[in-house]
């Protein structure tokens, strides 16, 4: 039999559990709206805190996101919710999870359509076909930086073109995908084909926000490009280095 401690203890609890389920969706969309980029609107809040949807609007472009919070993750002195982020141009679905030892999101899947792709491109001066997928995602932040992560991210392949010089060139390159995972204490996307024929790039994060880019030889060779030396396929012929974050 409970103790009237226990059940005091759970009355609270449960008590609780019926006020944060019948909270409108606006409530806590008045404190994000004041700590959100200028360039971000909410608007349209709908359903609870506990099970609601409310519309982002960024550049033009309006994203539905939903949620819906897990009753028995507080049972583990955490909160958990599914979520779903859908617009024209992209979908993604997964769940978050926050709690005394930090915040992380696992099994996001979804896929980023051609249109983002394009426009990522033009800010390098190149034009990207097909759309990415994103597969099987695993973030955990302990609140200094990442200390696990997991998944992929598949290209399809496709025609792309890019500008050498004052020349407009277009390469076929086939199927890539992107490996996430930790290189030390730095966050490590490792780009190679389908076939996993070796790493063709890759891109590193610091906890400092130093990210870095290599390009090995192989990618060279991948997209028909010649370079002077003879040097191993693993060799990297040019890196950029530039500070993300401050």
């Amino acid at each position: 039999m409970l103790s009237i401690r226990k059940g005091l203890v759970l009355g609270v609890l449960a008590y609780l559990v019926f006020m944060v389920a019948l909270m409108p969706a606006s409530f806590p969309v008045q404190y994000f709206k004041s700590n959100l980029p200028g360039n971000i609107r909410l608007s349209n809040p709908q359903g609870s805190v506990w099970h609601g949807a409310i519309t982002a609007t960024y550049q033009g472009e309006h994203f539905q996101f939903n949620w819906k919070l897990n009753p028995s993750s507080l049972l583990l002195i955490q909160l958990s919710a599914t979520f779903e982020l859908q617009s024209e141009h992209c979908s993604l679905a997964g769940t978050l999870v926050s709690s005394l030892s930090g915040i992380s999101v696992s099994g996001v899947s979804g896929y980023v359509g051609e249109t983002y792709l394009v426009k990522l491109g033009q800010d390098f001066g190149a034009s990207i076909e097909n759309s990415l997928r994103i597969v099987d995602v695993g973030l955990a932040f302990d609140g200094d930086f990442f200390d696990d992560v997991s998944g992929a991210f598949r290209w399809e392949g496709g025609l792309v073109r890019y500008k050498a010089g004052r020349k407009a060139k277009s390469v076929q390159i086939p199927a890539l995908k992107a490996e996430l995972g930790l290189d030390g204490e730095q966050l490590l996307l490792s780009v190679l084909t389908q076939e996993n024929d070796g790493v063709l790039a890759t891109i590193n994060l610091s906890p400092k926000g130093a990210a870095s880019v290599a390009v090995r030889r192989r990618m060279l060779d991948l997209i028909g490009q010649r370079w002077g030396q003879e040097v191993d396929a693993d060799f990297v012929v040019f890196e950029i280095q530039e500070q993300l974050l401050n």
